[in-house]
């Protein structure tokens, strides 16, 4: 009985927090009083913090959008931006480093939205269409937010399969060989690095 009132208590200090600078009306108990304002900081610190993250991810990406329009003579600022944009967003939600799908992109498809391999594998990420198509839903897979999503949840799928990053890259790549996945591995973190460098970002924080 005595936690439900003080649960009641601090959820009622906490409105009243935001509504009412003199809190002197409620004669909460002290220790209550205490509790509520520590909480309530506690949030306005992680409120803080999330916006910290979020500035410094907007930045980062802004410089990896810079380096891959300068490595990528035909790629246009705006639309490494979109890219990169995308990227990150699916790259986290999928636990992958977002530079690691950036360097994969750039030994897939060379940043080229149109691009079809002449096994059929298609845009940004290079997806085969045959094969994915419950992650394709019917939906346009040229169209840069369709293939760049399904690009990383297939690595994601990779990953989780095979349990460790390199080896993930492999099954992405289809490779039959230990060297051809070995080779494909290499040219990935060789993008990777480049542009991480020409972003004047930490690698050793940003690379997998």
């Amino acid at each position: 009985m005595n936690d439900i009132k003080t649960v009641v208590a601090l959820l009622f200090f906490f409105f009243a927090s935001i509504f009412a600078k003199d809190l002197s009306f409620l004669e909460l108990p002290q220790s209550v009083v205490s509790l509520a304002t520590e909480q309530h900081r506690l949030m306005k610190d992680e409120t803080k913090k999330k916006e910290r993250q979020k500035t410094q991810q907007s930045s980062e990406e802004e410089r990896v959008a810079k380096a891959v329009s300068r490595i990528y003579k035909n790629v246009k600022l705006s639309d490494a931006k979109k890219v990169v944009r995308l990227v990150y967003k699916h790259a986290k939600k999928q636990r992958i480093k977002p530079t690691l799908v950036v360097g994969l992109i750039a030994s897939e498809s060379g940043f080229r939205r149109t691009v079809v391999s002449s096994h059929g594998a298609v845009g940004y990420a290079q997806v085969m269409p045959k094969y994915h198509q419950d992650k394709i839903a019917g939906r346009d897979i040229f169209d840069p937010k369709v293939n760049i999503e399904v690009g990383v949840k297939i690595l994601g799928d990779c990953l989780r399969k095979k349990k460790d990053i390199n080896k993930a890259l492999g099954c992405y790549n289809g490779a039959t060989t230990s060297n051809g996945a070995m080779k494909y591995i290499n040219q990935v973190r060789k993008n990777e690095k480049r542009i991480v460098k020409l972003a004047s970002l930490n690698a050793t924080k940003t690379i997998s």
